[in-house]
């Protein structure tokens, strides 16, 4: 069965199931709210690739479509080099941006490959660089990719930690904690690896079950996104333990949530 992202699920209604979603639990933010194609000033995030450039579509096909892990990681390679290619065209680039981020947030943020993981952020790193108007503008759409970015800097990976920590140097504390809540929230609701697998992945019969193989590749996603969500909270405590008033109101909420005991109980 094709694999299919989180927004492409979120267009349809659903009923009946075990996972009632992350919009049970959240009040800011949905799994049927994130990354909705809808644009701020002349950026949008886009479910497809809406550029001309030929190499780049087959680009995508691979980072987005394939399951090994070294062919995903060379094509993010290649689209790091277009990012930094001044000689291209800054419309095309922000084409592309808007794509990658949509795969990033939906797919690699997520992938079982360190290497893609790794890639995935020395390509924001780049678009980050060239094109600093719609990266902002697509970060201010989407707070949770920051959430995501700052809790890559505790990957199990070190060469992940260290493509994200280039990155969190730059910005303000006010944007960290907004993506860091909604982004660790999430996770935490799942509770579960099945209900993880179902929300972020194509979602299966009852009737199939999974094999070994596949039931420890959910296990080990799933404790490597909980462990490293909480840690990630643990270190922005620890490096933003004076907080302001509004920041501080949120972070209190957040500590009393039923979701992050649940889980780590």
């Amino acid at each position: 069965e094709k694999r299919k992202t989180r927004l492409e699920k979120a267009s349809s209604e659903t009923s009946g199931g075990e996972f009632i979603g992350f919009s049970a639990f959240s009040t800011e933010q949905s799994i049927s709210g994130s990354l909705n194609p809808t644009s701020q000033g002349n950026f949008r995030f886009s479910p497809v690739y809406t550029g001309g450039d030929k190499i780049l579509s087959i680009l995508f096909k691979k980072i987005g479509q394939k399951k090994d892990g070294s062919t995903k990681a060379k094509a993010l390679t290649e689209l790091i080099s277009f990012f930094e290619n001044d000689s291209k065209s800054r419309k095309e680039q922000v084409k592309a941006l808007e794509h990658f981020i949509f795969i990033y947030h939906s797919k690699l943020n997520y992938d079982d490959f360190s290497s893609v993981r790794c890639e995935s952020l020395h390509a924001i790193a780049s678009a980050k660089s060239r094109l600093p108007k719609a990266w902002k503008a697509l970060a201010d759409q989407e707070p949770e990719i920051m959430g995501m970015i700052w809790c890559s800097s505790c990957d199990p990976s070190m060469e992940v930690k260290i493509a994200s920590q280039k990155l969190c140097e730059l910005a303000s504390e006010d944007m960290w904690w907004n993506g860091l809540w909604l982004y660790v929230s999430r996770i935490l609701s799942y509770h579960r690896p099945k209900n993880m697998n179902q929300d972020l992945f194509t979602r299966r019969d009852d009737d199939t079950p999974l094999t070994d193989s596949e039931r420890e590749q959910l296990d080990e996603r799933f404790d490597r996104l909980v462990v490293t969500s909480i840690r990630g909270l643990t270190m922005w405590i620890k490096k933003f333990s004076e907080l302001g008033e509004d920041l501080s109101s949120k972070y209190d909420n957040f500590i009393r949530d039923q979701i992050l005991w649940k889980t780590m109980t």
